[in-house]
């Protein structure tokens, strides 16, 4: 599992490179911000805006602001162009991708969002899908697997001691999530139709879906540790792939 796990977080002083092998996944930290940060209004497009004044609570507000502005700022410097030009389109399921791309490469990202942490994967020509959940104590456990999970996923789950439990739902959980975002339909891919390995001891990986029997050998599977109480997955299309989890330092 060592070689799909990721829990070191570097903080490069710019944008690095990214090499066609490569996925880039940025941590981003909210907890030091104490109001929303100002002059954003010219940055973020109208529907960022709109959807930011939606938020019932300040805190909600300002961390999605946070998120946007600085995923704006990553991917403008991939592209070398201003983090107000970068235009966001969605797909029929409601997948964002960038309408503006500048270079021969199509860069490609992904998005999660979680309690005080979002996290932003970058790639090139490669779909790709990102998952992050803070660790909690979830009552109805038991009833989510066995209405979203594949029925082996949930005979493995329950196999394991009390204390295991949690993590193992979660990780599971985040796998699957990020699998479906990857593919970029939404959840016109049930969850119950394809496995993911998640057991303590296992290499992350697809290990079958009912849909395409090809499907395992086109997606390597990654374990995100993105900090206490937090547990991530990255699904990305492709093998042989070096994955390199940054923080983001810029501040607004």
């Amino acid at each position: 599992m060592e070689l799909n796990l990721i829990r070191q977080w570097g903080t490069p002083s710019k944008i690095v490179l990214l090499e066609s092998d490569q996925v880039h996944v940025w941590r981003i930290e909210l907890t030091h911000l104490v109001q929303a940060p100002t002059r954003y209004a010219h940055v973020l497009s109208k529907d960022e805006i709109s959807k930011a004044n939606k938020f019932y609570f300040e805190g909600d507000r300002t961390k999605y602001i946070r998120t946007r502005l600085t995923v704006r700022e990553i991917l403008g410097s991939y592209l070398e162009i201003e983090p107000e030009e970068l235009i966001f389109a969605y797909n029929q399921y409601g997948k964002p991708y960038l309408a503006n791309q500048v270079h021969e490469e199509t860069l490609n990202f992904n998005i999660s969002h979680a309690g005080n942490l979002s996290l932003l994967a970058v790639t090139n020509d490669r779909r790709i899908g990102v998952d992050l959940e803070p660790l909690r104590d979830e009552a109805s456990m038991e009833t989510i697997a066995k209405r979203f999970f594949a029925p082996a996923e949930v005979t493995q789950l329950l196999s394991f001691p009390d204390d295991l439990r949690q993590d193992a739902f979660f990780t599971c959980w985040t796998r699957k999530e990020a699998f479906v975002k990857a593919q970029g339909k939404g959840l016109s891919i049930p969850l119950d139709q394809f496995e993911v390995a998640f057991g303590p001891n296992e290499l992350p990986r697809l290990i079958k879906t009912s849909h395409d029997a090809g499907e395992t050998d086109r997606w390597s599977i990654f374990h995100l540790d993105p900090g206490p109480g937090y547990v991530g997955a990255l699904v990305v299309e492709g093998r042989g792939l070096n994955v390199i989890g940054l923080d983001w330092p810029g501040q607004h």
